[in-house]
């Protein structure tokens, strides 16, 4: 009874190994690092070394593991290739291993991969049920044989528990890693799907936002055109009219121009260069509308390199503090300030205005939310978080309703100015 408990034990612990390797290897395929097969090999291999290297010993060179559960998993879900190169790795490692038993464990071995390799072909065509049945049945031939190698060759070692306890590990470790693999193919398959539709989703309200606020400028400018086509007009009103055409015309182009910002990457001519100097060209700018408001802008100075493209990264600037003076319809004040955090500078620019709630804050940068009425497209925030994301930056908001908003842009500083931008 002692014997059986030493050889449950062992491939409890051998299945434990197995376990972990395969733990492992979904790990990786689901963060999509390395080719499957590849880590199928590698993996596969290691579980069925260490599962050799602790078995249960029956006698001299005879030995019990699960060493064909690892070929048994990768030719499955593997394919035939995968298959014959853990065989291979089973035959060499026994060679090296040696014993009485070395004859017996290589056929076995070439058996167990050959039928592996067969029924591999049919495995992926067949239902999820029909997938677990050809698990059981796997589980079951090959321990079987096993058994009788067993009671060929050591009679006096057979029982029929050791029987059960070797067919029963085989088939529980066999099915139930089947059965796993499924489970985390389908929850991937799904997570896959709903990333595919949210995808989709994003690009179904970026032509609707861009359809829509395209369209209002375009039938301005066809219904002046028919105004204008009246023998009896003025002058005065002919040019009052194309004076509106033209607006509305700049105003599908800066719509025109938001929206390529957005989807054209970002990342191409990146820079060393003075942030401050950015920071304050983007304060003279938006200088201007700030008076005109009632705003008083209280910058605060502070020197920094950062890798950036210079007009991208003020035009980024320049959104944030317009929609910073226009969240203040009454006037306020505009706090812009720089501070090093390590190998990072923090770029904080807070106003007084109306702020968000929570909800608005966490829709900040959707392709059709804004906080301008019919007056915005949400385009300009998907382009500032377009333009910190490519300079390998973030964005944090904190506001609150009635006290304002403070935007936290977070940039990696760099050391040394590029010359191209000395000049």
């Amino acid at each position: 009874m002692g014997n059986i408990v030493e050889i449950v034990k062992d491939l409890v612990f051998n299945l434990f190994i197995i376990f972990v390797c395969y733990s492992v290897f979904f790990f990786l395929t689901i963060k999509k690092r390395g080719r499957a097969n590849y880590n199928l090999v590698l993996l596969g291999s290691l579980a069925i070394i260490l599962s050799m290297t602790f078995p249960t010993h029956l006698a001299e060179g005879l030995f019990i593991d699960l060493r064909l559960v690892p070929i048994a998993l990768a030719g499955l879900y593997g394919g035939w290739r995968v298959c014959l190169l853990l065989t291979l790795v089973l035959i060499s490692y026994r060679m090296y291993l040696g014993g009485d038993g070395m004859v017996y464990g290589i056929w076995l071995g070439i058996f167990h991969g050959l039928f592996i390799s067969l029924i591999s072909q049919h495995f992926h065509r067949v239902s999820y049920r029909r997938r677990v049945s050809f698990s059981i049945l796997v589980g079951m031939i090959s321990p079987l044989l096993i058994m009788l190698i067993i009671g060929y060759t050591l009679p006096e070692s057979f029982s029929s528990l050791l029987f059960f306890s070797t067919v029963f590990m085989h088939l529980a470790a066999i099915s139930l890693l089947v059965i796993l693999s499924e489970r985390i193919n389908s929850i991937q398959s799904l997570y896959e799907h709903v990333t595919r539709i949210e995808k989709m989703e994003i690009v179904n309200h970026v032509a609707s936002s861009f359809t829509h606020e395209i369209r209002n400028p375009i039938t301005t400018v066809k219904g002046f055109l028919q105004l204008m086509k009246r023998p009896e007009l003025k002058r005065q009103e002919l040019d009052n009219y194309i004076s509106i055409a033209i607006n509305e015309v700049d105003r599908a182009e800066k719509i025109i121009t938001e929206y390529l910002s957005f989807t054209k990457p970002t990342n191409e001519n990146l820079y060393v260069i003075e942030g401050e100097q950015v920071l304050q060209n983007s304060v003279d700018v938006i200088r201007p509308l700030a008076n005109s408001n009632c705003v008083d802008i209280k910058y605060k100075d502070l020197p920094f390199l950062v890798k950036a493209n210079k007009q991208k990264l003020q035009q980024a600037l320049i959104n944030l503090f317009k929609n910073a003076i226009e969240a203040m319809p009454d006037g306020g004040d505009l706090f812009i300030s720089v501070m090093p955090h390590g190998s990072m500078v923090k770029i904080m620019i807070k106003d007084t205005g109306v702020g968000m709630t929570v909800d608005q804050v966490s829709r900040l940068g959707e392709p059709y939310f804004s906080m301008k009425g019919e007056k915005g497209t949400g385009l300009g925030m998907m382009v500032v978080y377009n333009i910190i994301g490519a300079m390998g930056g973030t964005i944090n908001v904190v506001s609150e309703l009635g006290k304002g908003t403070t935007f936290i842009l977070t940039l990696p500083t760099s050391s040394q100015l590029d010359e191209g931008e000395t000049k």
